[in-house]
């Protein structure tokens, strides 16, 4: 480590610095390093592994991904990623909690593995009826940490873990050791709850903490950090800003690029002049959980479809701070060594795992395909068996015949996915996306259920495939009985399948990252930390006859940026059917954070339909965008025009709303000759 065992320092995080710093704004500076965040190795998805894997195998730049939470088990879960992707990640994933405990250690120190005996003199053992290599001792003379402990070891007599209890089997303790045999942690309970965690090097050395104060009443946390000759580096209040100290000095004044998994006010708050924020954003939960202020605190928001990006903007407003980064399927340009006469009749789908209700649902849509293609063949790639539940439903209906399992071990799955008409894609799962790009670039069509929004701009509707409405059974078997009647359409479809696939390649990918990343560090000096805006409606009436004029003050709250101008315009929206006109208007800058806008709507241009317009005030600027409706902060009611006019056969009525006073428009029927 470097500064940290120098002693105690600063702590560097703060909310936001009002002044643009000097070392992102004097030139456009080069990004040296990506450091992605990551709760847990769990929440890792597969799509998300293929993104740092290729980015690691393409950048020069260093690449990691740092982990927070403590895993007393994160080395063999590393070990077991690796052996699943055949890859060495040992170099890359790094685990806060491991990072501080072997620092200060001899990279060259050999740790050898501490065996440990079943018997411990002293004790009565017994083995724990029902679990293996779990043991209960008694203490023949009473343990001191109370009445019996129980040891759990690994299949080598490794130790992994003591429990210790009282003689009312109450918790008080528990000591965890690596997958070596080294102490890493204790934690102590009182009254069922911890209250201290210690963590521990393989010397044996106590490098963290963490003490509850239960006299206070929100029974703070107390985490300090030790240096290698034992003197407290730093103190902190929550758990926060360990991780924040972990951050900078992966940092340590190097251009970075932070990458969070999902928006979290973790991410938002923290504050380095060295690092440019980014989020993505994976699924429909990401959305709603995010809100228009989180928007402006990122540097760059990642959504993998256009459709996503299209919801938030519609949802929380225009920045420029949104980029589109499209899944990929890494070998799309080895698939074609495969050559073999794809067979109309057969039907694929693929599983990692046994998942009951997916194959309940497949099934049965077979035994609908079935009746009226007697010799199609469905087959289900990844599974040696199926479950009992699977093989009675299969016999029952009669599809013995008709269903094949074939494992990954037995065939390549691009031969399979050639051999096939077409395939499937029922669940949404972190591979789905994947597996059907991995399809199409096979020349294999999908037909998918639409439970996400990547299938939905993947799969073009009877073009490379179709969608069916998700959990639709009869829809399901009747789209597979339709292509396997029309092979000629399947071999149109194979083509289209091939094209779309070109659009998520690797290469694609790249473009698509390399365009974000230029576009977060030359956007940066346009920042702007705008944190509220006021809309004073300072004149409104009819002009021009049929031209409705409105003049408005807009008074911005925060930082707004020198460098740039905003965009300020009306928004006309309906409320029945969300239908939205742009008005662009008229800028007067008065000073940095005071506009005013004026701009006139020109009803018989528009041609609105009948129901209620509001009317609101738009600013776009940068990361930044507001909107809010125009009329409840005003100038004196009496001088504003509110009377009828007709335009276009269609009475339009402006009037102020009774819930929060703003103007609004009723657009009447249409009127004709005969009223």
């Amino acid at each position: 480590m470097r500064e940290l065992w120098k002693g105690l320092r600063k702590i560097s995080y703060v909310i936001y610095d009002e002044e643009i710093n000097s070392i992102k704004t004097n030139s456009d500076p080069t990004i040296e390093q990506y450091l992605f965040l990551a709760t847990s190795i769990e929440n890792l998805e597969a799509s998300q592994i293929n993104n740092i894997i290729s980015l690691y195998n393409s950048y020069r730049v260093p690449i990691k991904v740092l982990f927070l939470n403590y895993d007393k088990d994160f080395d063999q879960k590393v070990k077991s990623l690796e052996e699943k992707w055949n890859l060495d990640f040992s170099s890359v994933f790094v685990n806060m909690y491991r990072f501080y405990r072997s620092s200060g250690i001899k990279n060259n120190l050999k740790i050898k593995p501490i065996y440990s005996e079943i018997d411990e003199p002293g004790f009565s053992c017994f083995e724990q009826s029902g679990e293996s290599n779990v043991y209960l001792y008694y203490d023949n003379l009473r343990n001191q940490y109370g009445d019996y402990k129980k040891k759990t070891f690994n299949d080598e007599n490794i130790l992994r873990s003591i429990e210790y209890f009282d003689e009312e089997t109450n918790l008080k303790k528990i000591e965890e050791f690596d997958e070596l045999g080294y102490l890493q942690r204790s934690v102590h309970f009182r009254s069922g709850k911890v209250w201290k965690e210690m963590f521990f090097d393989v010397n044996g050395d106590c490098f963290l903490t963490k003490m509850k104060n239960f006299k206070s009443k929100k029974n703070k946390l107390q985490i300090t950090l030790f240096n290698r000759i034992e003197k407290i580096a730093y103190k902190f209040n929550n758990v926060k800003e360990l991780r924040y100290v972990f951050l900078d000095e992966f940092v340590d004044n190097k251009m970075t690029i932070i990458a969070s998994n999902e928006p979290n006010d973790f991410i938002e708050n923290y504050y380095n002049e060295y690092v440019y924020k980014v989020c993505f954003i994976k699924d429909e939960i990401s959305i709603d959980s995010i809100n228009r202020d989180c928007l402006s605190l990122y540097d760059g928001v990642f959504f993998s479809t256009k459709l996503k990006k299209d919801n938030v903007i519609n949802k929380y407003g225009k920045r420029n701070n949104l980029f589109v980064i499209p899944p990929f399927f890494t070998n799309i340009d080895k698939v074609s060594e495969f050559s073999v006469s794809r067979n109309y009749k057969h039907v694929l789908i693929r599983l990692r795992e046994i998942d009951s209700m997916q194959l309940e649902q497949v099934i049965r849509a077979f035994r609908i395909t079935v009746d009226k293609v007697p010799s199609a063949r469905l087959t289900i790639y990844g599974l040696e068996m199926l479950d009992e539940r699977s093989e009675e439903l299969v016999k029952s209906l009669e599809l013995n015949n008709n269903i094949v399992l074939i494992s990954e071990e037995d065939e390549d799955i691009n031969y399979i996915y050639k051999l096939s008409g077409f395939s499937l894609s029922l669940a949404e799962t972190q591979y789905s996306t994947l597996d059907v790009v991995q399809s199409l670039s096979n020349g294999c069509p999908v037909v998918a259920y639409n439970n996400s929004s990547e299938l939905v701009e993947i799969i073009k509707n009877g073009m490379n495939g179709y969608l069916v409405k998700s959990g639709s059974i009869s829809g399901l078997g009747n789209k597979i009985v339709e292509l396997l009647l029309k092979p000629e359409m399947v071999d149109r479809m194979s083509e289209e399948a091939i094209n779309a696939s070109y659009q998520y390649t690797e290469t694609n990918f790249f473009e698509k990252f390399n365009y974000a990343m230029k576009e977060i560090v030359r956007n940066f000096k346009y920042r702007t930390n705008i944190t509220d805006m006021l809309v004073y409606m300072l004149d409104s009436g009819w002009r021009k006859e049929k031209e409705y004029f409105i003049k408005n003050r807009v008074t911005l709250t925060g930082v707004t940026n020198d460098l740039s101008e905003p965009r300020l315009y009306m928004q006309l929206f309906n409320r029945n059917n969300n239908k939205i006109v742009i008005i662009n208007t008229n800028v007067n800058k008065v000073n940095n954070n005071i506009f005013e806008s004026s701009g006139s709507i020109n009803f018989p241009s528009l041609d609105l339909s009948q129901g209620i317009w509001d009317v609101a005030m738009c600013l776009e600027w940068g990361n930044s965008f507001f909107k809010k409706r125009v009329g409840h902060f005003k100038a004196d009611v009496s001088e504003i025009s509110t009377i009828d006019v007709l335009v276009n056969n269609r009475v339009i009525t402006p009037y102020f709303t009774e819930k929060g006073d703003n103007l609004s428009f009723k657009v009447g029927r249409f009127i004709t000759d005969e009223d």
